[in-house]
This record gives C-alpha cells, sequence and structure tokens, in this order.
C-alpha cells in the first residue's frame, strides 16, 4: 500500500536530496523530504544532465572539479552525466 506524505520519516534524506537542499525548485523531494533537513558534514555527490547543472556557490567553495561519465553501445555515447564532490 502506498504511504502518503504524512507517513514520510524522511529518513532516506540522509542519503539523496533534491534541488531544493541549495533553494532551488525540486520536483519531489520538496515533497518527500521536509526543507529543515540539511546536509552537514558529509560529502555530497552532486549529479547533473550538464556541468552547467552542477554549477552554484556552494560547489565552488570546496569541490572536486566536474567529472563526466558516458555510456556507449556499438562505439556511439548514448547518455552522458556529469559529477562533483562537495565537502
Amino acid at each position: 500500500m502506498a504511504r502518503g506524505a504524512a507517513d514520510n520519516t524522511g529518513a532516506a534524506a540522509q542519503d539523496t536530496a533534491g534541488p531544493s537542499l541549495f533553494g532551488r525548485k525540486s520536483h519531489m523531494y520538496g515533497l518527500w523530504f521536509p526543507t529543515s533537513l540539511r546536509k552537514s558534514g558529509r560529502p555530497l555527490i552532486l549529479v547533473g544532465d550538464s556541468a552547467e547543472d552542477l554549477e552554484s556557490l556552494l560547489a565552488k567553495r570546496r569541490s572536486e572539479p566536474v567529472e563526466e561519465v558516458t555510456g556507449s553501445k556499438g562505439g556511439q555515447v548514448t547518455w552522458r552525466l556529469y559529477y562533483r564532490v562537495v565537502y
């Protein structure tokens, strides 16, 4: 049986988060997890569809460079994503 937002304990937010963590609109994370939850003292892995997605004031403070990951089929790149570790 599906659980509603009222049943959400927010426990999964210890391992995942969305753009709402940075004050931006976040599809479902804003509904699933209370906005009061914040990551502190733990590194984050930011993942986006473009390198620009990972550019933020927070990301520029203590972070690794943006890296690219691609998948291919038959020698052709079929998908691409970017990540950055932020401390």
